[in-house]
C-alpha cells in the first residue's frame, strides 16, 4: 500500500500550501484496477455513482482522479468539465449512501480545490452545479461535530476552493448569493481546545494534533481571505447585503462580529499574527455600514442593541483599542487595520441632530480611552526597531529570569567577599606579603589572563563595565582597552564598506507593509478626535503630532496629503497650539491662523503661564 501522490500545491497570493493527502492510502499493487485507472470518463462515472456496474468505490475513484490532477497542467485541464463538477457535487452530497463518505469528502474537496485553482472555467462550473452548497455543508457539518474522518483537512480544502472563486471579480456576485455565511463564520471562530481533544472529528488520532491545528489555521485564513474579498467596500459596490448577512450569522450569538472578536482575542500561539491581520481587516469592512454594529465594534454602548450584544459576546472595542494603544508593534498591518476599523466606525452617519450626537459619542469613547490618541499619533511615523520586536516567548522569558537570578547571586557573593576584605573571587595563592608575587607568578599570570577574559565576558552579559564610553570595572588592562577599541573600529569600517558594496548590487527595499494604511487611517481619525476639543489639541501638540503631520503634507498619496492639511487646520482652533505651529520652522502661514473668525490672539482670555509662552513664541501679541 502506498500513499496517494500529490503532496502540496503552491497557493495563491497568500502563499499558503494546498491540502495534503498524506493520510489517504491506495493499493498500488501491480495490475490493480489497471484497466480503469487511466480512464478518466469511467472514473468520473464511478465517482458520480452512475457507472454500470460501479467497479470502484467513490473514495477509490476520487484517489485515482487525484493522480490525474497531480500529473500536470494538461491532465488537470482534462478534468475541467461539467461532468466532473457534477460528479464531485454528487459525491459530496451522497451522505449515508456512501459507506466511505467522510474519506470520500476528504479526497474530493482536495481534488476540487486543485482543479479550481488551475482552471477558472471549472471554478465557474461549480456554482451552477451546486458545488458551493456542498462545500459549505462540509464546513457546517464539521462545526456541528458531524464529520468523522480527516474533517479539518476537508474544511481547509473547501474554504480554499471558496477563496479561489472569490479571486474572480466576475464570479463574486454569484458566489455571494450562493454562499452560506455560516460556513465562513464557523470556520473563522476560535474555540480553545484541550490538548489531544478532537473537535467534531471522532476518528482523528491524538498524535495528529499538530496536523489538525495546521489544517484549522489554513482553513481559518482561507475563510478570512474569502470574507475579505467578498465584503470589501472598496472593491465591491454591491456587497452591503452580504456584509449584513455576515453580521447576522445564524441570527443568534454565532455571528460574524463575535467570530472575528474570538479570533483577535486568541493567543498568538493558537492564531498567528498574519491571520489576525486578515480578521482585523474584515472587522473594518463590517464597520463600513451604519448601525448598532459600529457601537459594538467601538465598545461605546450608545445604543440599547449594542448594550444587549455586549452582554453575550466579548467586547471587540477593548481588543481594538488595546491593539492601537500598544507601544510595541509586532505587526504594523494589524495596528493599521484596527485603526481603519475605528475610522470607519466613527464616520458621520447622517445630518440630523441625533446622527451628530451618535457620532460624537463614538468619537468621545475613543478620546476617553487610555492610550488610543497616543497610539494614533505613533501611526504617523515609521515604527522603531525596538517597537517592532516580537514579544518574548516563554522560553526567552525563563532564560532572562535565570540570567537575572545568576547575576544577583554573583553580586551577593561579591558583596560578601568585599565585607571580608576580599573581592569575592577565588584567586591564586599569594605569598606572606601581598605585594610580593610567589614563585608561581608566570603560571598565575596566565591564569589571571584567562580569568580576566572570563570576567570580561560576564561583565558584557551583565551589562557592567567595558561598554562604549565606559572603563571596565577592574583596574589595569589599558592595553586590552586599546586593542578592543581598534577591533571595534576595524569592524565598523568593514561594515561600512560592506554596506556600500551591497547598496549598489542589492535589491531596493519596498514600502513598509501597513505604513500607508496606518497613515490613511490615523490622520482622519486624529482630525475627528480633535475638532472643537481644546484639551485634545493640547495633548496632540504635547505628543508632537503637528510635526509629523507637517511632514505628511508632502506625501505622495493624495489621501494622506489632504488629510494632513485638514487635521492641521483643525488643530489651529486652540490659541497656544496655533502659535506653536506658526513659530515652527518652515510652517505655512495658515498653520498658525486661529480657527476663530474675527478673534485676534491678543483678545483671548488664557492663563498667565500660557500668555507668557505665547508672548515668547510670538512677541507683540498683546
Amino acid at each position: 500500500r502506498a500513499m496517494a501522490k500529490g503532496g502540496k500545491k503552491k497557493g495563491g497570493d497568500d502563499g499558503e500550501s494546498g491540502p495534503s493527502l498524506a493520510a489517504i492510502v491506495v493499493d498500488d499493487s501491480p495490475g490493480k484496477d489497471e484497466g480503469i485507472r487511466t480512464n478518466i470518463t469511467a472514473l468520473i462515472d464511478n465517482l458520480k455513482g452512475t457507472a454500470k456496474p460501479c467497479v470502484l468505490t467513490r473514495a477509490r475513484a476520487a484517489l485515482y482522479l487525484w493522480e490525474h490532477a497531480s500529473g500536470g497542467k494538461k491532465q488537470t485541464a482534462e478534468l475541467a468539465t461539467d461532468a466532473f463538477a457534477t460528479a464531485c457535487v454528487r459525491s459530496l452530497n451522497a451522505g449515508e449512501a456512501d459507506p466511505d463518505g467522510p474519506a470520500t469528502r476528504a479526497v474530493v474537496t482536495a481534488l476540487v480545490a486543485r482543479v479550481a485553482a488551475a482552471s477558472e472555467e471549472f471554478a465557474a462550473m461549480l456554482i451552477p452545479a451546486g458545488g458551493i452548497d456542498a462545500l459549505c455543508a462540509v464546513c457546517v457539518r464539521h462545526s456541528e461535530g458531524g464529520e468523522a474522518f480527516d474533517a479539518s483537512r476537508s474544511v481547509a480544502a473547501a474554504t480554499e476552493t471558496m477563496r479561489e472563486l472569490a479571486k474572480s471579480t466576475a464570479l463574486r456576485p454569484a458566489l455571494r448569493t450562493a454562499l452560506d455565511v455560516r460556513a465562513l463564520v464557523e470556520t473563522v471562530r476560535y474555540v480553545p481546545r484541550r490538548a489531544g481533544a478532537s473537535a467534531g472529528a471522532a476518528g482523528e488520532e491524538v498524535c495528529d494534533d499538530d496536523a489538525r491545528k495546521q489544517s484549522r489555521e489554513e482553513a481559518r485564513k482561507f475563510a478570512l481571505t474569502t470574507m475579505r474579498a467578498l465584503a470589501d467596500p472598496d472593491k465591491n459596490d454591491d456587497a452591503a447585503d452580504f456584509r449584513e448577512r455576515l453580521r447576522a450569522g445564524d441570527g443568534g450569538h454565532r455571528d460574524g462580529i463575535s467570530a472575528l472578536a474570538s479570533c483577535l482575542e486568541a493567543p498568538d500561539a493558537d492564531v498567528a499574527i498574519g491571520t489576525k491581520e486578515h480578521a482585523a481587516r474584515c472587522v473594518a469592512d463590517l464597520a463600513f455600514d451604519e448601525g448598532p454594529c459600529r457601537d459594538e465594534i467601538l465598545g461605546s454602548g450608545h445604543s440599547s442593541a449594542a448594550t444587549e450584544h455586549s452582554r453575550r459576546r466579548p467586547s471587540l472595542g477593548n481588543t481594538l483599542r488595546s491593539i492601537v494603544a500598544s507601544r510595541s508593534t509586532p505587526s504594523l498591518v494589524l495596528k493599521a487595520a484596527a485603526a481603519c476599523a475605528m475610522r470607519r466606525a466613527t464616520s458621520p452617519s447622517g445630518f440630523t441632530a441625533e446622527d451628530a450626537a451618535r457620532t460624537s459619542e463614538r468619537i468621545g469613547s475613543l478620546v476617553r480611552a487610555k492610550g488610543v490618541l497616543e497610539g494614533a499619533v505613533r501611526l504617523l511615523r515609521k515604527p522603531t526597531k525596538e517597537e517592532t520586536k516580537p514579544p518574548a516567548t516563554a522560553g526567552e522569558s525563563a532564560a532572562a529570569e535565570e540570567a537575572a537570578f545568576e547575576r544577583l547571586e554573583r553580586e551577593a557573593a561579591a558583596a560578601a567577599g568585599a565585607g571580608d576584605g576580599g573581592d569575592g573571587e577565588p584567586k591564586p595563592k599569594a605569598g606572606p606579603d601581598a605585594d610580593e608575587p610567589t614563585g608561581e607568578a608566570p603560571e598565575g599570570g596566565d591564569r589571571g589572563g584567562e580569568d580576566k577574559d572570563d570576567d570580561d565576558d560576564d561583565d558584557d552579559e551583565d551589562g557592567g563595565g567595558g561598554g562604549d564610553g565606559e572603563p571596565p570595572d577592574g583596574g589595569g588592562g589599558g592595553g586590552g582597552e586599546k586593542k578592543t577599541a581598534k577591533k571595534k573600529t576595524a569592524k565598523k569600517k568593514a561594515a561600512k564598506k560592506g554596506k556600500k558594496k551591497g547598496g549598489k548590487k542589492g535589491k531596493k527595499k519596498g514600502p513598509t507593509p501597513g505604513l500607508l494604511d496606518g497613515y490613511v487611517a490615523a490622520v482622519p481619525l486624529i482630525r475627528r478626535m480633535c475638532v472643537d476639543d481644546v484639551e485634545t489639541i493640547r495633548r496632540l501638540h504635547a505628543l508632537g503630532a503637528h510635526l509629523h503631520l507637517a511632514k505628511l503634507r508632502s506625501h505622495e498619496d493624495v489621501r494622506v496629503r489632504a488629510g494632513a492639511d485638514a487635521t492641521l487646520r483643525a488643530m489651529g482652533g486652540e490659541p497656544l497650539a496655533a502659535a506653536e505651529m506658526r513659530a515652527a520652522e518652515g510652517a505655512p502661514a495658515w498653520h498658525g491662523r486661529l480657527n476663530l473668525p474675527g478673534v485676534a490672539l491678543g483678545d483671548l482670555e488664557m492663563p498667565a503661564s500660557a500668555r507668557e509662552k505665547l508672548d515668547a513664541l510670538l512677541p507683540g501679541t498683546r
